[in-house]
């Protein structure tokens, strides 16, 4: 093939690729423009308290961010269409700020668009990047975007405007640079985990394990960076007033609504509504040092498996999802790459085309809960009115055993096939 022949084909390929993206950004506008009223993204929206923390530390405020009257305050000042009487503080860590800082240059009204567009935006490159990593075809690629379009975490992180798209992405881009060895890449790609650091920890717990020695480091840096930045932004005072904030939280887990969380600490405060919040601490504190164990033994006991990062994402995701004191219905998007993996190492490891299809049945079984309408029928038709039993986290906690079962599977497949 010619140099000319070959650059059309590449143009025609990136062409195609523009065209298939902006598809599924269409697929993922139209569900969630329809079923989320106009007025109804202020309800329950994160975005002005992320607004109005940029704003304050523009105007020199920085140090007022959790001060919850003051923000309050400013964020009427900035969304006079938000709900009198909100009553919802500013909750990410000081060491996060700086991520939100870009917010403050487009006026509010824009700003909210815009950023709803870089979550839909953030959706489309991440189920690229897993097309490409896991090899799914385009007709396929176009179904798994309907399935999210429809799913409930995802709805949910766009009706309150949250962050979780955007940490989809993050992890996309992580395990696709690790995956081509771009260490340095992977770790500046993390650094959006600033926002919610619990969600990935065990997943960069195992690749420490697995001498992803750079990675691992330049992750550090950013952390680092990000907070010296919050301190000259906040001071000593603003980092002094969230640990206050999140002591108030734990201390009185009813504040930011945890027992609706699909989370061993969720779960329990469902099912023990008199326990006290130290006990359920502990237990889940317990749970969270046994998983960092186990993710400290996988990183180092397949570090050399070409299936590695498969099975990391299937176990240490959940890993940090079960043990997590914050981590609600719509962080559960950070599930895709983990069932995508899942499912091919499944494909890999069952022979027959039965025990194929059963176990994409069973799968699709687990996710089902999560697809619309069924979502808004568990989580505000029973969760909200006080129905014990949590199903996103009992799904979740079946997701977790079946990786286990499968992990396993294919470690023993692997081995009788090297012993033959």
């Amino acid at each position: 093939m010619t140099s000319s022949s070959e650059q059309l084909v590449s143009a025609f390929n990136r062409k195609q690729q523009f065209a298939l993206g902006l598809v599924m950004l269409l697929v993922l506008a139209m569900p969630t423009f329809v079923l989320i009223p106009g007025d109804a993204v202020f309800e329950l929206t994160d975005f002005p308290n992320y607004y109005a923390a940029s704003n304050l530390i523009w105007s020199g405020h920085g140090a007022d961010i959790y001060k919850h009257d003051l923000v309050i305050a400013r964020e009427d000042q900035l969304f006079p269409r938000v709900p009198k009487g909100r009553d919802l503080p500013v909750l990410v860590p000081p060491f996060s700020l700086p991520l939100l800082l870009p917010l403050n240059i487009v006026p509010p009204e824009p700003a909210r668009i815009i950023w709803a567009l870089g979550q839909m935006l953030a959706v489309v490159v991440s189920l690229m990047l897993c097309a490409t990593h896991f090899a799914i075809p385009e007709r396929k690629l176009l179904f798994l975007t309907i399935a999210i379009a429809l799913c409930g975490p995802f709805w949910e992180s766009m009706r309150c405007a949250q962050v979780a798209p955007f940490l989809l992405l993050s992890l996309c881009l992580t395990f696709t640079y690790l995956q081509r060895n771009k260490q340095i890449d992977a770790g500046i790609a993390c650094g959006v985990f600033l926002f919610k650091p619990h969600e990935c920890f065990h997943f960069v717990l195992s690749q420490l394990a697995a001498f992803k020695w750079r990675y691992v480091l330049v992750l550090g840096l950013v952390f680092l960076v990000a907070a010296l930045i919050s301190l000259a932004a906040v001071g000593v005072d603003g980092w002094s007033a969230w640990e206050h904030l999140m002591s108030g939280l734990l201390a009185d887990p009813q504040g930011t609504g945890p027992q609706l969380n699909p989370t061993i600490r969720g779960q329990l405060l469902r099912v023990g509504m008199g326990m006290a919040p130290q006990v359920i601490l502990i237990a889940s504190a317990t749970f969270w040092l046994i998983f960092s164990a186990a993710s400290l033994f996988l990183g180092f006991k397949f570090k050399s498996n070409e299936k590695f990062l498969d099975i990391s994402l299937v176990l240490t995701i959940p890993f940090s999802l079960l043990t997590s004191l914050h981590s609600h219905n719509y962080d559960l998007m950070l599930l895709l790459p983990a069932v995508l993996a899942l499912s091919r190492i499944g494909s890999a490891t069952l022979q027959s085309s039965r025990s194929r299809l059963i176990f994409k049945i069973f799968i699709a079984a687990l996710i089902l809960p999560l697809m619309l309408p069924f979502y808004i029928i568990i989580h505000y038709g029973f969760l909200v009115h006080g129905f014990v039993p949590n199903p996103f986290f009992f799904s979740l906690v079946l997701f977790l055993m079946t990786g286990v079962i499968m992990v396993a599977r294919m470690i023993q497949f692997k081995e009788e096939a090297n012993i033959s």
